[in-house]
C-alpha cells in the first residue's frame, strides 16, 4: 500500500491544496522516498502529520483541557483553522492498494472538536484498532507505519514488559512511549535466542534471530562509520552492555546525534521485527510507510548527507517521507521527489515535485531548492551586492559615488581571496567597457 495523492482542506497553512506523489515503480514493491522542503512555519510538518491521520483511530474527540494521548493527533489539532463560524477541516488521502485506487476521508469541525475518520479499507481498519489501544498480536500484517522526529525525543516512561500490546501501537505517535529499557529487553531476549540456535548447530535460525540488531548495526555504520555491538554483561547476565567503537558506553551518555539515529532506528526495528507478517515475509523486505521529521536536527553535516542513503539501503519496500531543512540530506541520493512548499500570505503552495540528484552541488541545491542565493556571510552578502548594485548603477549611467565604490571594493577585498577575483573581475570590466581608470 501506498499513498499516492494528498488533499487538505482548512488544515495548517493549507487552505484547499493537494499533492501528488508519484513513484519510480509499478505496483507496492520497490522504495520511493519524498522530501519536503521549505521555510520555518510553511507546513512540513503539517503535511507529514496530515499524511499520518488516516491511520488515527476511527472517531476522535479532544478538548482543550484535555489533549488527546497521541501527540501526533495533538499537533494536527493545533494546526486546525478555527473561527466564529463552523469550519470543516478535512484531510483526503489516496491510496494505492493492489493495483486500485482507495480513499480515505478524515473530516470535523473544528468547532466539535470530533474527527471522523471514513472509511471501510480492511487494512487501515487494523490500524484504527491499534491506535485504539487494542491488543491484537495474532494479526498478520501487509504494511507498517511509523513516524519520527529529530526535536521529538523517545521519552522515558513507566515501562511494564509483562503487557502485551501490539509492537504498532504507538507507531503513529510522534512522541514515542517507549523507553532504552524497552529495547534492550528485547536486545537481551535476541541473545539469548541467538545463543541458544548456536549451541544447537541451527545456523539459520541464528542468522535470522540476528537480523534486526545486526540491521540496527549496520546502519548505525553506514551513517557515523562507528561500530556498534550489544553484549551480555559477564556478571550480570539481566544487563545489556553497549559498546561503540570497542568501549562500553552508557546510552543516556551518548551524543546527541548518535542517540537520536540510536533511539529511532533501533526502535522502529525492534517493532517491526516483533510483528507477524503476511507469507512470513522477511523483515526487511516488509513493506513500510515511514514519516521523518527534520531528523538531521543533533546530526553533523558529514552523517546528515549518509542517513537516506542507508534509509534506502536498508529497506526494500518503503514509501518514505522526510522534512528537512539541509541540502545535505537532499543532494545525499538520486531521485528521490523533492516538494518545495512556498507561503504566500498566511497560505501555503506546493510546487511540482522535482526529483533529487547527488551530482548536484549543495549551493545550486541551497539556491534552487531552499531559495538561498547567498554565497557569503550575511554581512559581507550585503557589501557584495551593493557594489554590484553600483557597478549596474554605472552601467547604466545613473550618478553614483565613486570614492565610496572603491573605497567598498577595498573592504571586500579584504575579506579573502574568492572576493578579490570576483571584485578584480568587475572592476577591469568596467575599465575596458567605460575607457575609465577603476583602479584601486
Amino acid at each position: 500500500m501506498k499513498i499516492t495523492k494528498i488533499h487538505l482542506q482548512n488544515i495548517g497553512v493549507f487552505e484547499d491544496t493537494t499533492i501528488e506523489f508519484p513513484s519510480h515503480h509499478e505496483g507496492e514493491n520497490g522504495t520511493d522516498i519524498h522530501i519536503f522542503t521549505g521555510e520555518n512555519g510553511s507546513g512540513k510538518s503539517t503535511l507529514l502529520l496530515a499524511l499520518i491521520s488516516s491511520f488515527l483511530p476511527n472517531h476522535l474527540s479532544f478538548n482543550n483541557s484535555q489533549p488527546p494521548n497521541n501527540t501526533t493527533l495533538y499537533f494536527l489539532q493545533q494546526r486546525l483553522r478555527v473561527s466564529g463560524d463552523k469550519i470543516i477541516n478535512k484531510i483526503k488521502t489516496t491510496f494505492s492498494v493492489d493495483d486500485r485506487e482507495e480513499l480515505n476521508s478524515f473530516e470535523g469541525q473544528s468547532n466539535s472538536k470530533t474527527f471522523i475518520n471514513n472509511n471501510d479499507l480492511p487494512k487501515l481498519k487494523l490500524y484504527h484498532k491499534i491506535n485504539s489501544g487494542s491488543s491484537i498480536l495474532d494479526e498478520n500484517l501487509m504494511y507498517a507505519v511509523f513516524i519520527y522526529s529529530g526535536h521529538r525525543a523517545i521519552i522515558d516512561y513507566n515501562f511494564n514488559p509483562n503487557i502485551e500490546l501490539h509492537p504498532l501501537h504507538n507507531g503513529t505517535n510522534l512522541i514515542k512511549q517507549t523507553t532504552a529499557k524497552q529495547f534492550f529487553k528485547f536486545v537481551k531476549e535476541q541473545i539469548v535466542k541467538s545463543l541458544w540456535a548456536e549451541r544447537k548447530g541451527d545456523v539459520q535460525r541464528v542468522e535470522s534471530v540476528n537480523l534486526a540488531l545486526n540491521a540496527v548495526k549496520e546502519f548505525i555504520k553506514e551513517v557515523t562509520n562507528l561500530s556498534v555491538e550489544f553484549e551480555l554483561d559477564a556478571d550480570d547476565t539481566e544487563k545489556v552492555l553497549l559498546l561503540v567503537s570497542g568501549q562500553v558506553v552508557n546510552y543516556d551518555a551518548l551524543p546527541d546525534g548518535l542517540r537520536s539515529l540510536m533511539s529511532w532506528i533501533a526502535d522502529l526495528l525492534w517493532r517491526l521485527d516483533r510483528c507477524k507478517w503476511e507469507n512470513n515475509t522477511p523483515l526487511l523486505e516488509r513493506r513500510v510507510l515511514l514519516f521523518l521529521d527534520e531528523i538531521e536536527v543533533h546530526l553533523h553535516p558529514s552523517w546528515q548527507r549518509k542517513v537516506l542513503p542507508a534509509v534506502k539501503k536498508l529497506f526494500k519496500n518503503a514509501q518514505v517521507f522526510i522534512s528537512t531543512h539541509s541540502p545535505f540530506v537532499v543532494n545525499s541520493i538520486d531521485g528521490a521527489f523533492v516538494h518545495r512548499i512556498e507561503l504566500e500570505g498566511k497560505n501555503a503552495k506546493v510546487l511540482p515535485a522535482v526529483q533529487s540528484n547527488n551530482a548536484t552541488n549543495i549551493q545550486t541545491v541551497l539556491r534552487e531548492i531552499f531559495g538561498v542565493s547567498e554565497e557569503f556571510g550575511l554581512e559581507v552578502s550585503e557589501k557584495l551586492n551593493k557594489f554590484i548594485q553600483i557597478k549596474n548603477d554605472i552601467f547604466a549611467k545613473k550618478e553614483y559615488d565613486k570614492p565610496y565604490f572603491l573605497e567598498l571594493a577595498k573592504s571586500l577585498i579584504k575579506e579573502g581571496e574568492e572576493l578579490e577575483l570576483i571584485v578584480a573581475f568587475e572592476l577591469r570590466q568596467l575599465s575596458k567597457v567605460l575607457k575609465e581608470d577603476f583602479a584601486l
